[in-house]
């Protein structure tokens, strides 16, 4: 499990970008991929644990984002 704070997020779109703690690259995630209810809107600086998955594209993105 990874872990890392929202960058940015945009609510309008529905996405936003991760700043790994590993120091890795910034990933992207879509509002599909996390994985709490309620009303809770992803804030920058929230942070998170996350998967490394693939985009409709084939990129890297961050998935099963969940508050840490």
């Amino acid at each position: 499990m990874l872990f890392g704070k929202i960058q940015e997020y945009y609510e309008v779109s529905g996405g936003g970008m991760i700043k790994p703690e590993n120091g890795d690259a910034n990933l992207h995630f879509e509002r599909s991929a996390v994985r709490w209810g309620g009303a809770t809107t992803p804030k920058t600086d929230l942070r998170l644990s996350y998967e490394i998955g693939k985009n409709e594209e084939g990129a890297d993105c961050a998935v099963k984002l969940q508050p840490a």
